[in-house]
């Protein structure tokens, strides 16, 4: 039972270490852990540098990889509605999924080596990284608006949120080859360069549908450190 505990503990800060680092992971569909080597051992398992003593020198140039995760995004979704005209049941169905998820919501990181500061060599590598992440928010009033117009509802609440934050990533580590295993330890540390955000509980923004016709208005707080 504690040999269980103690490896799903190892598992988990593993999972909490990875990061994109590489474009063979991509074609790979994620099963690259075991076959990482030089830098890129770093995010993904450093055990593996300590088993490549041998190894030549090892220096990384350039290279810009991003993502995006979406709270609509899937499979599921995208082979159900993509092409398909929406009955009222499905747009109903469509629309309480996105306000239970408190609208529509993306996710977008970049990672972005810096040039000539990641080096490998035998069981040791040092790594660094440019990281900015972003989380956007539609508002739901403004889903509502396209789902429905704007008869149902004369009063729309169009509050965006929009979060950026931006960091430097450094890490050292190293592998210890033993006997039957490799054993590796990756020291990380951020360098938080900025942030940039609109403060929710003081901006609003909204849609007013009335007798004298359209009109809306909006206050927007941003915070920056």
């Amino acid at each position: 039972m504690k040999r269980i505990l103690l490896l799903t503990v190892m598992m988990s800060f593993l999972a909490q270490a990875q990061t994109k680092r590489d474009p063979r992971m991509v074609g790979m569909a994620g099963a690259y852990t075991t076959i990482a080597d030089g830098v890129f051992c770093v995010g993904f398992n450093p055990g593996i540098i300590g088993l490549q003593q041998n190894n030549p020198y090892m220096i990384q140039a350039v290279q810009l990889d991003m993502g995006i995760l979406g709270n609509f995004f899937s499979i599921q979704n995208i082979a159900e509605y993509s092409g398909d005209t929406l009955d009222t049941a499905e747009k109903d169905a469509l629309f309480k999924q996105l306000e239970a998820s408190d609208g529509l919501g993306f996710f977008v990181d970049t990672h972005m080596p810096i040039p000539i500061m990641n080096i490998s060599k035998g069981n040791m590598a040092f790594t660094s990284n440019n990281i900015i992440l972003q989380n956007y928010r539609l508002p739901m009033g403004l889903l509502e608006l396209m789902f429905y117009g704007n008869g149902q509802k004369p009063n729309l609440d169009l509050e965006f949120s929009y979060e950026i934050v931006g960091l430097n990533e450094y890490g050292f580590s190293f592998g210890i080859p033993m006997k039957t295993m490799s054993w590796g330890v990756t020291l990380k540390y951020l360098q938080g360069l900025f942030y940039l955000g609109i403060d929710e509980d003081s901006s609003s923004a909204n849609l007013i549908t009335d007798d004298l016709g359209i009109y809306g208005s909006g206050k927007y707080i941003i915070r920056q450190g």
